[in-house]
């Protein structure tokens, strides 16, 4: 995302598409091959979704308060959305749309294409798997932002660094990430 658009690139080469951006952040759903699946606009109220190698429009427009995105499987995205003082999952298929609360989850989340469901309180990241059960990790300092790496690794965003985080099975595992240089 630039300033102005969205630019859909190949692993390597030029751009595969151009769509004008509107102002504010931008979230991202990739699917589990990691091609694009949509963008939504949070602050602009708008979703586009990526078929036959462009964005388009979707009919459907996300709700409020959205945290993150993420493509579930074959026409399906998942959000995690800010209602109230609490965060829900909302499924959006061709079979209809599914909200469900998510007890404990709160700001910053990540949603994984999987349905893994990550988040972090202070500095605290917490991780819930499709099977239910959680599992915490402490870092060093508090969480401010997370995003989606590739596999099953997480940037978590501190207040002087980022890691990378990935809960295989056994112990978490946290790296620190170099710093870009101006």
């Amino acid at each position: 995302q630039t300033a102005r658009e969205i630019l859909a690139l190949p692993r390597l080469g030029a751009a595969l598409a151009r769509f004008p951006a509107p102002d504010g952040g931008a979230l991202f759903a990739f699917d589990r091959e990691g091609e694009p699946a949509a963008v939504c606009f949070p602050s602009a109220g708008r979703l586009l979704l990526w078929k036959d190698g462009r964005f388009e429009d979707a009919v459907w427009k996300p709700p409020g308060g959205v945290l993150a995105l993420a493509a579930t499987g074959p026409g399906a995205l998942s959000f995690l959305v800010l209602r109230e003082a609490s965060v829900w999952r909302v499924d959006v298929s061709p079979a209809g749309e599914v909200s469900l609360p998510l007890p404990g989850v709160g700001p910053p989340a990540l949603l994984r294409p999987d349905g893994t469901v990550v988040w972090g309180a202070g500095n605290t990241l917490f991780f819930r798997g499709s099977e239910g059960g959680v599992r915490q990790t402490g870092l060093p300092e508090a969480i401010h932002d997370l995003n989606q790496l590739t596999g099953d690794w997480i940037r978590a965003r501190l207040a002087d660094r980022q890691v990378a985080v990935r809960f295989p099975v056994g112990a978490p595992q946290v790296f620190e990430l170099p710093e870009v240089s101006p």
